[in-house]
């Protein structure tokens, strides 16, 4: 066959087209042109599709390193100075590999990785006596640390989620429990005590039909405890009795997994704190002492009055099975919008993110959803579940992405300026993280804790 032949024009042309093909491919992808955007988000479906998922324990890992990375202005890594590393500790809730297998536990790291101190516990002997209820959880994996706070001697108080909440001192020995359901979120307030999410169960059709009528048995209420350092409990709040209380009530029938059954779990709150007495003046319609509350099934965020028990504001959406709602400052409620929206990797309402909302106004503004970093490597910001957003003293912000297993630092112009990812279990897989905490805490200060 001649060289003429293969190298007619027809030949030449279809070469021709596949080249320009592939550069255009090449250029759409780094730049996002069409169809870039309609295919990336389909083939990420894919890939994340094949990914298998324990809930609560188990997803597929996004990243293709671990440990932590500090980043300059231009996204270089970074090393970090002596002086920064001893500066401040992050806390970190997950499982994490011991010699007897992967724990559910809680570390602090400095700002290079290197683990500081670690607590480690079993529910099963923290709480020996199973407590009957009509929605015991029976996953042995479900005693996973969530909530915490760090003290500056050594002492860490957790919710070990909903089996109860636990202070252990630095060598890992309990000094006080609360043996209620409380769950998720612990905030300590200005006067040294803590609020913390609390769940109990109207299972009789007579409490019910008087308390929230129109609902099934068994029903999960969800309220808030108010304690001591000491493990005293100050107040209860009953959150759903307050909903019942105000038109927003039809939520429980139009919003949620459960909502067409009308029982269990129906709200699904994971977060309450209060106003700081030092910015309620920024904020109108609101006092010192006022509870941010988040119910994630519901898509709704509101401020709740402890002293007359009642719901003052209330807002549905825009977030999408929203966690960690926080006063910030200026009439602001920054609020981690998940994005919940059944696809594997957020594909289909673009992502995770942190929003606010201004009460008082109306607005709203997005202060972060996603950057780059490393020359303008992609980093996916997404959890379907989990997620917490710390407004830092220098104007940053400390971001969970639970399931991704990553907690990292964005500056104010949204770029990354450090981040640590958990190592994985096994291959391909990690284990969610469901917390990471700045702490201001020197890092000789923590080595200096005593140890079992």
């Amino acid at each position: 066959m001649s060289l003429a032949r293969i190298f007619n024009p027809l030949t030449a042309f279809v070469a021709a087209c596949i080249f320009l093909a592939m550069v255009y491919g090449f250029a759409a992808s780094h730049f996002g042109w069409f169809p870039s955007r309609l295919l990336t988000p389909a083939l990420d479906y894919a890939f994340w599709s094949l990914q298998s998922v324990d809930t609560h324990r188990l997803y597929g890992a996004r990243y293709d390193f671990s440990g932590a990375r500090s980043y300059d202005e231009d996204g270089k890594v970074v090393a970090v100075s002596d002086e920064e590393n001893n500066r401040e500790v992050t806390l970190l809730t997950s499982y994490f590999a011991t010699a007897a297998g992967p724990r559910p536990g809680v570390r602090v790291v400095d700002r290079r990785g290197e683990v500081l101190h670690e607590w480690f516990f079993d529910a099963a002997a923290l709480w020996p006596t199973p407590r009957p209820d009509p929605m015991a959880v029976a996953d042995p994996f479900q005693e996973y640390a969530h909530g915490t706070y760090l003290f500056e001697n050594g002492d860490v108080l957790i919710n070990v989620e909903y089996h109860g909440l636990v202070r252990m001192n630095s060598r890992g020995d309990v000094i006080w429990k609360c043996d209620r359901r409380t769950h998720h979120s612990v905030h300590r307030d200005e006067d040294g005590n803590f609020w913390v999410p609390v769940l109990s169960y109207a299972d009789d059709l007579q409490t019910v039909v008087t308390k929230y009528r129109g609902l099934w048995p068994p029903v999960n209420v969800e309220g808030a405890l108010k304690l001591s350092a000491d493990g005293e409990i100050l107040e209860e709040h009953d959150f759903m009795a307050a909903l019942f209380a105000t038109e927003h009530k039809a939520l429980l029938w139009t919003t949620g997994p459960n909502a067409l059954a009308r029982k269990g779990d129906l709200v699904h709150q994971n977060n309450v704190e209060p106003l700081p007495k030092s910015m309620a003046d920024q904020y109108p319609l609101f006092a010192a002492g006022d509870l941010v509350v988040s119910l994630c099934f519901l898509n709704t965020v509101f401020v709740y009055d402890p002293g007359k028990r009642a719901i003052k504001w209330l807002q549905t959406g825009p977030f999408v099975r929203q966690h960690d709602p926080d006063f910030i400052g200026d009439g602001w409620i920054s609020v981690f919008d998940n994005r919940w929206d059944d696809s594997p990797g957020g594909q289909l309402l673009g992502g995770s993110r942190l929003l606010a909302v201004q009460p008082h106004t109306g607005a709203q503004k997005v202060l972060y959803a996603g950057s780059t970093t490393g020359g303008g490597l992609r980093r996916p910001f997404y959890t379907s579940l989990g997620g917490k957003a710390q407004h830092l003293a220098n104007g940053r912000w400390l971001l969970t992405e639970t399931t991704g297993g990553r907690v990292f630092e964005v500056d104010e112009q949204g770029r990354i300026r450090w981040e640590w990812v958990q190592e994985p279990e096994r291959k391909g897989m990690i284990c969610e993280v469901l917390e990471g905490t700045r702490y201001a805490i020197p890092r000789e200060r923590v080595l200096a804790w005593p140890k079992r």
